[in-house]
């Protein structure tokens, strides 16, 4: 599955007049910003007009956390720089978030036991 992003328009806007598709402009700025490595899904033949990125998360289970947070951090500061507002397009990283405190959990309750 590739998560969905929703980008304000002013981000596609600019995305196009730097000749690139919205979704591989911000997988370069995540990449540039945080070390994390997107694919994005306009290479797939996503549906016109939709974003998304894949990607492959391999680091310690117990970075996850952060990594999710890096994520989120960038992704919520595209929506205030050009006008996204609140949490609009961060469903997917509410999820991710919650598998990650669950498998942090899990891992916790098999190092120190119940």
């Amino acid at each position: 599955a590739f998560p969905c992003i929703d980008l304000p328009d002013r981000y596609v806007a600019e995305a196009e007049e730097k000749g690139l598709v919205a979704d591989a402009m911000y997988c370069m700025s995540l990449l540039e910003e945080t070390g994390i490595v997107c694919v994005p899904g306009s290479g797939f033949g996503q549906e016109e007009g939709t974003y998304h990125f894949r990607t492959t998360i391999l680091p310690p289970e117990d970075d996850m956390p952060q990594v999710i947070e890096s994520i989120s951090r960038f992704h919520k500061k595209i929506l205030e720089d050009y006008g996204g507002g609140g949490d609009q397009g961060t469903a997917f990283l509410d999820d991710a978030s919650e598998a990650a405190d669950a498998a942090d959990a899990a891992q916790r309750l098999e190092r120190e036991g119940p």
